[in-house]
């Protein structure tokens, strides 16, 4: 005959129920803190990508600020052989505007301005072969339309462009003209003089810059080679934010009395 099942018969099947839940809620807990960090890792992942979304919209912000104050420095005429520095959003920002006729047009191969600029980041005559190839026999047809696809050429590598973008244009076809040029496009100019160069890039006063840089114009236009007297319909915008710099390329339309930006780039 079957007696009642024993207190310890009983108290070892509790023991084993209460054995197997506490299994159970412990997977269950290991799955919920796998969720946990899953969501935790998700809504950093969000919350970066949201603050890098921000940091770039506020760049991109900036930039265009920095744009607009250099189009109405152009409209008023106040811009040449200046630099403005001032604090945006408690960022540094300089801007620089230089009118694309002082630099060095990349279109005349024989230009002896260009052989210079060639020579300065050690460039041979094979990139001139190249050059000489991709223009064909009609130069007027041939534009390039960035820099980058200066690259294409052989002879060119991005050390080289990184040099010779600063003196050269691929926008300004004419001939170049000094009373525009950068200190480091005036450096290549043959007749210069290097001490006034120098002295310009150190001077501080408006005034100063503006007499150094008329002697200049004086001197490098006694040499026989053509040089132009007229602006170019394009700009160069330098701007540095907080030590990052950018390049943007500006064209007027003095018809609409307004302006198309080309290119916005970050030099390396």
């Amino acid at each position: 005959m079957n007696g009642p099942p024993s207190i310890r018969s009983a108290s070892t099947d509790c023991s084993r129920e209460s054995g197997s839940i506490l299994i159970y809620v412990m997977w269950i807990l290991v799955l919920i803190s796998g969720l946990a960090l899953q969501l935790t890792s998700a809504s950093r992942v969000v919350t970066l990508n949201q603050s890098a979304g921000a940091k770039q919209l506020k760049t991109q912000m900036q930039i265009e600020s920095a744009i607009q104050f250099a189009q109405y420095n152009i409209m008023i005429g106040s811009w040449q052989d200046r630099s403005f520095d001032f604090f945006l959003n408690e960022q540094k920002l300089s801007i620089e505007v230089i009118n694309e006729s002082g630099f060095i047009s990349i279109y005349d191969l024989q230009d002896k301005d260009l052989k210079n600029a060639f020579k300065r980041v050690d460039l041979g005559p094979e990139t001139v072969d190249a050059l000489a190839a991709a223009f064909g026999e009609d130069e007027d047809q041939v534009r390039f339309n960035s820099f980058d696809e200066l690259l294409r050429l052989d002879g060119i590598d991005v050390h080289h462009l990184a040099r010779l973008v600063p003196v050269i244009s691929i926008y300004h076809q004419d001939a170049i003209n000094p009373q525009h040029s950068p200190a480091e496009v005036l450096m290549l100019l043959d007749g210069v003089d290097q001490y006034r160069v120098r002295k310009l890039m150190e001077a501080v006063d408006q005034e100063e810059r503006w007499q150094l840089r008329n002697e200049l114009v004086d001197i490098i236009s006694r040499r026989e080679d053509e040089l132009s007297h007229d602006d170019s319909d394009y700009y160069r915008i330098r701007i540095t934010l907080d030590g990052d710099r950018y390049r943007v390329i500006l064209r007027a339309d003095r018809r609409l009395k307004g302006f198309k930006t080309l290119l916005v780039e970050p030099v390396l």
